[in-house]
């Protein structure tokens, strides 16, 4: 009896092999013989469908009928046989699982390219399998450890998804949330002026202020700001790497700045500018322009996330906490903080081993 590919091991390598594949794109299907050069737009998306008279040449879908109808069926499962790799073999049904749990981006280049590339890197995979095997590579212990792990791993993501796909959210719990955390949808209209300062020890042509020239640079920019046009302000003051200033203001919610910045943004009235806040690294100036309450409806799904996450997570906390874990403190020890105190470190001809 053929032997049918186990992908409930073979998955993974599977799929990096064939990501490996797709990354190299055009490279690969520049070593098959190709058509005529087609524009970039053709190359792109697949052409529509041609309601021409069809040629005498037949097809390639009808080319591959016959072997299709001819192909064999897996004793197994009685799937239709896509592929044989000596006594190896996978199904239609194979192909399939392994293409449903690929990623977005590699499921596109199979549409476009077609399914043989796919086929071409699996069955590379089950000769360097069957080559391993040979070498007894699967007698390994670190082998062996490989496997049971991703076994484990893959168990661990069947059962999160199941408990994911448990964790309901009712309109209700989205409106009660939404109540509860009004302040978090407050979004503010933000405009935004950085001054980067100079490190104490750099040198004259880094770029940069000195502290004392951006304070009172950020002085000058409050200034103008509150009495002249924005546009030509950000054009007399901006300055590429030194003084940033997008004279648009952009939409910022509760959690989206650094905390100081935060803090005096929101205490603005519309219109208001901030004192220079700073920062190590610069001087930042905010302006109010405006704000608004985003909408029920506007955060409805970032909501349902949200609350779908606790109730996992909440979940998971309940089944470690009813399952028997111990940990050997020694072995799980924080790592001991680094000396401050350079004469404490190693000699450069210590035998001690690398710290890391």
């Amino acid at each position: 009896m053929k032997k049918r590919m186990k992908f409930s091991v073979q998955l993974a390598a599977c799929g990096l092999i064939v990501m490996a594949f797709l990354a190299k794109g055009n490279a690969q299907q520049a070593a098959a013989p190709k058509p005529p050069a087609a524009s970039p737009a053709q190359v792109a998306k697949p052409a529509a469908p041609s309601t021409a008279p069809k040629a005498s040449t037949p097809s390639a879908a009808a080319a591959q009928a016959p072997a299709a109808a001819s192909s064999p069926r897996s004793a197994e499962t009685g799937d239709r046989v896509v592929l044989k790799v000596g006594d190896q073999q996978a199904t239609e049904g194979d192909l399939q699982f392994l293409i449903g749990r690929l990623g977005a981006q590699a499921q596109q280049a199979i549409t476009q390219q077609g399914r043989r590339p796919l086929g071409e890197q699996l069955a590379v995979m089950l000769i360097l399998a069957a080559r391993a095997k040979s070498h007894h590579a699967d007698a390994n212990a670190d082998f062996r450890r490989q496997v049971e792990f991703f076994q484990l791993q893959t168990l661990a993501q069947s059962e999160y998804q199941t408990i994911a796909n448990e964790a309901v959210v009712t309109p209700e719990d989205v409106q009660q949330y939404y109540a509860s955390h009004n302040t978090e949808f407050e979004e503010a209209q933000l405009r935004e002026v950085i001054l980067r300062k100079k490190a104490d020890d750099a040198a004259a042509d880094d770029p940069g202020l000195t502290t004392l020239e951006a304070k009172t640079r950020a002085g000058e920019i409050r200034t103008k700001l509150a009495a002249t046009d924005v546009s030509k302000v950000a054009q007399e003051f901006s300055q590429p790497n030194v003084v940033l200033f997008d004279p648009r203001p952009r939409a910022v919610r509760h959690g989206q700045l650094l905390p100081d910045v935060e803090k005096a943004a929101f205490q603005l009235k519309d219109g208001e500018i901030s004192e220079p806040i700073e920062i190590p690294q610069a001087l930042i100036l905010v302006q109010m322009v405006g704000r608004r309450q985003v909408g029920l409806p506007e955060v409805t799904k970032e909501i349902e996330s949200t609350l779908r996450q606790q109730k996992v997570d909440a979940a998971l906390a309940d089944l470690r906490n009813k399952a028997a874990i111990w940990m050997d403190d020694a072995y799980f020890a924080a790592p001991a903080p680094a000396s401050a105190n350079p004469q404490t470190a190693p000699p450069k001809d210590s035998t001690l081993p690398p710290q890391h």
